[in-house]
């Protein structure tokens, strides 16, 4: 199935293409950044109760209001990635930006304002929780965004279903079946299907360790880059024994350690280590790694403290 704005006249282009999101995708408010008309083009298709759609186009705001919602089917969930573009996402918890490789899990519950600037190019797959292999955890207070820079499982299974997406797109797949249940499993793992916590466990270990320089990571960033709330985070990590927070110190003090160990670090300095494993200053970092191991950073170095 396809639709093209440039087909239809100029004054029905915004009706038409609501009217056609609202049939195929969910219901919704379009609006230009300008009086000109709308520009934009979408293919569909469906992979038994799966829809994928990709959508190419100008600039535009689209507005999901509680009356939207309540006019559509509540108890689905999009993943929405950001093929080329920029765009930014307004929500009861702020404002989002999104680039090109971003992804977005979108609750169809949650009110919000999506807004492309300039020429995009994005794919929307959209599935029913029901027919998911598993219980989801998707938290439904806003939107949630899967950086591409950020990597990790989670980024890894929206990368996979845009592929699996695109291919569906080109052409008739060969087993049909095979891909639906494909695309399933790749929700399922990405929402967290089945056993949701250890999925946000190891989701979170990923993401803590792969931004242990940055003395910013804190307990809210892991959080958004897992998907759940700050408290349900808090619970996960509650289960195995420690708080984000400690988690978070507790790395930085292990990579530190490693580092000072580590022979070809052997001329950076206490002060290059602490900043490599995210502590704001050389003081700061002494205290903690005195206090975790009983011996100063130095020592360690030296051989004298293990």
């Amino acid at each position: 199935m396809e639709f093209d704005t440039a087909r239809v006249q100029a004054k029905s282009r915004i009706p038409l293409w609501e009217v056609f999101n609202h049939r195929w995708l969910a219901p919704l408010r379009c609006r230009t950044f300008t009086a000109g008309d709308l520009e934009a083009k979408v293919r569909c298709t469906e992979l038994g109760g799966v829809r994928v759609t990709e959508m190419r186009g100008q600039g535009h705001f689209v507005e999901r209001t509680r009356e939207h919602i309540a006019a559509g089917n509540r108890d689905e969930v999009y993943l929405l990635v950001l093929l080329k573009g920029e765009g930014n996402i307004l929500h009861s918890g702020g404002t989002d930006r999104i680039s090109a490789g971003d992804a977005q899990i979108y609750d169809a519950r949650v009110p919000a304002v999506f807004g492309l600037l300039g020429e995009f190019h994005l794919i929307a797959v959209r599935i029913g929780k029901d027919s998911l292999p598993g219980p989801t955890a998707v938290a439904s207070s806003m939107p949630t965004v899967l950086r591409a820079a950020d990597g990790g499982p989670r980024t890894e299974y929206a990368r996979r279903a845009t592929l699996l997406a695109r291919s569906a797109l080109r052409e008739p797949l060969d087993a049909p079946e095979a891909a639906e249940r494909a695309m399933k499993d790749l929700f399922g793992r990405l929402l967290g299907a089945g056993d949701a916590a250890e999925s946000y466990w190891i989701t979170a270990n990923d993401f803590v360790r792969r931004n242990l320089h940055d003395p910013d990571l804190d307990v809210s960033r892991v959080a958004k880059a897992v998907g759940v709330s700050t408290r349900h985070l808090a619970r996960v990590f509650a289960e195995h024994g420690s708080t984000v927070a400690q988690f978070i110190q507790t790395a930085r003090l292990q990579h530190a350690r490693a580092l000072l160990l580590d022979d070809s670090r052997a001329a950076a300095s206490i002060a290059d280590i602490a900043r490599l494993s995210g502590f704001r200053s050389a003081s700061q970092f002494s205290r903690s790694f005195r206090g975790a191991y009983g011996a100063r950073a130095s020592d360690i170095r030296r051989g004298s403290g293990h």
